[in-house]
């Protein structure tokens, strides 16, 4: 099983702090082996690339909770690139608050 949680606090509309670590579990490992659950801390900035805005971010996560017969599993380092596309459905939205 994999789950992600979100928690980011964004103080400027083109900041974001905070983290989105996936805990897994596997139900078939021994006891004490099923669950890997990590924490962490990331930093986004929101720039434009051209017209086009694009999030990058880095974050780092460490797994408080971990496997202990897999090697690698306590630290996680992730970068992202995210090009924001608009959604094209989006001129709907704007329509239907000039009607109301």
């Amino acid at each position: 099983m994999n789950l992600q949680y979100f928690l980011y606090f964004a103080p400027t509309p083109e900041w974001e702090f905070g983290m989105s670590p996936n805990m897994f579990v596997n139900w078939n490992a021994p006891s004490g082996n099923q669950v890997t659950l990590p924490v962490g801390l990331g930093v986004h900035r929101l720039l434009e690339i051209g017209q086009l805005p694009v999030s990058i971010g880095m974050e780092v996560n460490y797994s408080a909770i971990h496997p202990s017969d897999l090697p690698g599993s306590r630290w996680d380092l992730r970068f992202t690139l995210m090009p924001l596309l608009p959604a094209p459905w989006g001129h709907l939205a704007k329509e239907l608050r000039a009607l109301q």
